[in-house]
């Protein structure tokens, strides 16, 4: 089976094979992670497998328990001048977002330290940008705190110089 069935198996069904197989899965990609850091083609795919098995409430349950949200937020830094790679973990976050019960300990991870950056280096690509809103968006209404480390941190400053080098994108305009 391909990963997007075992994971929509997992999130939709609730399949309990298709749950074992991608914890097994989990397991091997953070292994891939720790082991090939430097190769960052497998760094990338690593992390765009995580983004499909994010979806799953149980497999990001895991991901945040076992520690590996804190290895996302540090990758964004890591693999800073890589965008396929940034995009990839901020939509892993925003997955992980997407459940109420994990918001309190991904936000303890420094996310909003992590999207400032992602916004300023080099301007980001218009994807990365787009992932920013998204994970701000969703920073903004789970905590009244977080909302305003973001204002703190100037994070409106970054929106707007980000949006100002890519005027050209009219989708990025309406995110």
């Amino acid at each position: 089976q391909t990963l997007g069935m075992v994971c929509l198996k997992a999130a939709i069904c609730g399949d309990a094979d298709a749950r074992a197989l991608a914890g097994e899965r989990l397991e091997v990609i953070m292994d891939a992670l720790q082991a090939h850091q430097r190769d960052t083609a497998l760094v990338g795919v690593c992390f765009g497998a995580l983004v499909n098995m994010t979806i799953s409430s149980v497999c990001s349950q895991r991901v945040v328990d076992e520690g590996h949200a804190a290895l996302v937020v540090t990758a964004m830094g890591a693999y800073q001048d890589h965008a396929e790679i940034v995009n990839s973990c901020l939509r892993i976050l925003a997955n992980l977002m997407r459940f109420n019960r994990l918001h309190t300990r991904i936000l303890a991870l420094d996310v909003c330290d992590a999207l400032v950056h992602a916004l300023t280096p080099r301007g980001g690509s218009p994807h990365v940008i787009k992932a920013c809103f998204v994970l701000i968006t969703q920073v903004c209404v789970a905590s009244k705190h977080a909302r305003a480390d973001l204002v703190e941190q100037n994070t409106a400053k970054a929106v707007r110089a980000a949006m100002t080098k890519h005027q050209e994108d009219k989708e990025l305009m309406f995110h």
